[in-house]
């Protein structure tokens, strides 16, 4: 077993016993999402709780292997498998600590949990701009699009250039720990997200169409 895989079930049972722990100490009802505004605005029963997220791990597990499995250019993850597994794990940890929080503030110890949330969504970016950078062609992971998916070096282009915008959304996503309002904060991320998306759903077909029209890129 690598490294990536022993973590992330190393993660799964370590959340497991987090909700074994806690459970004589939640209250039957707990809260479970928090709008932008870090507001409660939706429970379910602590039973719910500690079963969701090792639920959510389980599926994490099945779509990692699954992917290895069925992808059919799962020789090209072979090439990046190094960061492949580093970034299923880092997601592991993101989703474990995501419960943690979660935990922490039912048991009695509010705290403002989208502040808390920045930071670890902050590397997770980061990590997401690195993947992207190392990737190679294939079906599952990346940025699919018709023109990247049709050709390596359209794939190449836009990755670098998806690598590169999403480590800058990971520093610039950090300003929401100086706003009161998690409001702005939740703005920044999907305004980050939908200008990375467009930006690089524009650049793959740019950079294909010039390479059809055999011109210097």
């Amino acid at each position: 077993m690598k490294k990536g895989q022993a973590l992330i079930f190393l993660v799964f049972f370590v959340s497991i016993a987090l909700g074994v722990f806690s459970y004589p100490f939640l209250p039957d009802r707990v809260v479970s999402h928090w709008n932008a505004s870090d507001v409660p605005d939706d429970t379910m029963s602590k039973t719910a709780l500690v079963m969701l997220f090792p639920v959510i791990f389980l599926v994490l597990i099945g779509v990692y292997f699954l992917i290895l499995k069925i992808d059919p250019l799962r020789e090209n993850i072979a090439l990046f498998r190094e960061y492949f597994d580093a970034f299923w794990s880092l997601v592991s940890l993101f989703l474990f600590y995501t419960y943690l929080l979660v935990v922490v503030w039912n048991l009695g110890y509010e705290f403002p949990i989208g502040l808390f949330m920045i930071p670890a969504i902050s590397i997770l970016f980061y990590a997401i701009g690195i993947l992207l950078s190392k990737s190679k062609r294939n079906w599952f992971i990346g940025i699919r699009t018709p023109w990247t998916l049709s050709n390596d070096f359209v794939w190449e282009k836009t990755h670098v250039l998806g690598g590169n915008l999403f480590r800058a959304a990971a520093v610039i996503s950090l300003l929401g720990v100086f706003f009161k309002d998690g409001k702005a904060s939740f703005v920044i991320l999907i305004s980050l997200i939908v200008a990375i998306v467009i930006t690089t759903a524009v650049y793959s077909y740019l950079v294909y169409r010039r390479m059809v029209g055999n011109k210097v890129i």
